[in-house]
């Protein structure tokens, strides 16, 4: 299982307006996030950034921005310094894949994108490793034909996003379709522009996440493959990985 920051380019550390997670992106890789939902839009307006240069943003890029290719240089670097470890990253992409590519070759990160051809049986992860092709890309968009590019609802499938409360949190399928190979709990609170850390107080502690998650994949029949949260580090969603992990099922990616 592949613990997950919802936002994850939306950090307190980096002095984001409205944060979803209290560090930056490698801060979360070396604490042990190996899942990764970032948002990618194209600069328009702003003082010092070309108009149309890819940045992570959460919608205003005025209220926290980080060019997509330095991120994607710094996530290279760090699945350098660590040669075993797989992550997911599911992308809501307001710009073309073509724009996208691009900075996977401009900061080489490219080479280091797993390809998963339509109908081919998905890897076991000691495979992933050996094959050198460590990073998985979704894109929400669906949009594009690059190796790299997985059309999210076509291999992942995931539960609403828009709760209040945790009363509110459902197992129903939002998007996607139950069976594809990557089932995505999606666990955060929102409310008014964004989720913040008393609310991922509210939902992020066992019992609560860890019975949910249970509930879900007795729901739907199928291993909860990332569990996406706000503010990571409160809470136990990386404990519950490793007690998951630690007992891998058959078939899981």
């Amino acid at each position: 299982m592949f613990p997950t920051a919802h936002n994850a380019m939306s950090s307190a550390a980096d002095g984001w307006f409205l944060p979803n997670q209290p560090h930056g992106i490698r801060a979360q890789l070396d604490a042990g996030i190996t899942g990764m939902m970032i948002d990618v839009y194209a600069a328009q307006g702003l003082d010092g950034v070309t108009d149309g240069t890819p940045l992570l943003c959460h919608g205003v890029c005025q209220a926290g921005r980080r060019d997509l290719v330095e991120a994607f240089a710094d996530i290279r670097s760090w699945l350098l310094e660590h040669p075993r470890t797989v992550l997911v990253f599911i992308l809501e992409d307001h710009v073309q894949p073509e724009v996208i590519d691009a900075a996977l070759q401009q900061s080489q990160l490219r080479s280091m994108c797993i390809e998963q051809g339509t109908g081919q049986q998905w890897p076991t992860m000691n495979e992933t490793i050996a094959r050198g092709r460590r990073l998985l890309i979704m894109l929400e968009s669906g949009k594009g034909q690059q190796a790299w590019n997985h059309a999210y609802e076509k291999v992942a499938f995931d539960t609403p996003y828009a709760a209040e409360t945790p009363e509110e949190l459902s197992c129903e399928v939002l998007r996607g379709k139950k069976g594809n190979a990557f089932f995505v709990v999606n666990h955060f609170l929102t409310k008014g522009l964004t989720g913040h850390a008393e609310l991922a107080k509210l939902v992020n502690f066992n019992p609560l996440l860890s019975t949910r998650v249970a509930n879900c994949e007795a729901k739907q029949a199928q291993r909860a493959n990332l569990i996406a949260v706000d503010w990571y580090t409160h809470g136990d969603v990386l404990h519950l990985a490793a007690t998951m992990n630690a007992a891998p099922q058959a078939g899981d990616p």
